[in-house]
């Protein structure tokens, strides 16, 4: 089974990645995992599942970061959205999304300016799709 992954990178696509086997659950969009990306590791979240890829050699998901999906299809559909009116990618809209969690102090400022983002960029697309 392929998986399209979006990574928090300046790069406006998805990538491929081959769902191994030894992960017992199944595929399913929203899930946080781990890649191979380069000669790094990246944290990035599913955002499709497919039987086939355009590309032959594909990489293999690490691991997940979590069982359950961090995303519900609303979130995913409103951070797709979102990166497409703010001409940024896929993974940097879904990274500004999640949650700081353990943040320093030095980090408050920042997620502010990422909970302010998801809020302005949920108000423009709930007036741009008249919910």
């Amino acid at each position: 089974m392929i998986v399209e992954i979006a990574l928090n990178l300046p790069i406006r696509k998805s990538f491929d990645y081959r769902w191994p086997s030894k992960l017992a659950r199944t595929p399913e969009a929203g899930l946080q995992v781990l890649v191979p990306f380069g000669a790094q590791k990246k944290g990035g979240v599913v955002v499709g599942v497919k039987e086939h890829s355009e590309f032959s050699q594909l990489k293999k998901v690490e691991t997940l970061v979590d069982q359950e999906p961090l995303f519900s299809t609303e979130m995913l559909d409103l951070t797709k959205w979102t990166s497409e009116y703010y001409f940024c990618s896929w993974g940097e809209a879904l990274n500004a999304a999640i949650p700081g969690g353990l943040a320093g102090l030095g980090q408050l400022k920042e997620l502010r300016q990422r909970l302010f983002f998801v809020l302005v960029a949920l108000f423009v697309y709930r007036v741009a799709t008249h919910i």
